[in-house]
């Protein structure tokens, strides 16, 4: 079963994986995901907010990081990565070097004060172009958060 990323509604934080006859937090109907609520989610469970302008760079690395077995919750937008780190209880975010500089640095600040618990890496161009080298890098900054 693939996990497909994360989904903040009500308060709740629900992980969106691929299964059929499913009934997501809305109580529509889908045929493709399963929502489970793992808003008070155990230690094991690896949060990770994935913050990039670029939605290829967004999809590419949300796919490397749920492959290796992480959730995920992707935000296009500084403004939606504060919502998110802020209700989600995040073990990392990631910020991609997609942002302009002075947004970068701005969106680090603010992570760092709406969800002070967790770690924060602004990724540098190229950073993750090698999955197997990404998914260390990510595995040794969780080791501190």
């Amino acid at each position: 079963m693939a996990h497909l990323g994360a989904l903040c509604q009500g308060g709740k934080l629900y992980l969106m994986t691929e299964r059929a006859s499913s009934v997501p937090p809305s109580g529509k109907g889908d045929n493709a995901l399963n929502f489970r609520d793992i808003s008070t989610h155990q230690p094991s469970v690896r949060l990770i907010l994935n913050a990039s302008p670029n939605a290829e760079l967004l999809n590419s690395r949300a796919k490397v990081l749920n492959d290796a077995g992480y959730y995920t919750s992707s935000a296009r937008t500084p403004e939606e990565a504060a919502q998110y780190a802020a209700s989600m209880n995040c073990d990392l975010a990631l910020i991609c070097y997609s942002f302009p500089n002075g947004e970068k640095k701005a969106l680090s600040d603010r992570l760092r004060r709406v969800s002070p618990d967790t770690t924060i890496v602004c990724l540098e161009q190229g950073s993750d172009d090698n999955h197997g080298v990404f998914v260390s890098r990510i595995q040794e900054a969780l080791k501190t958060a």
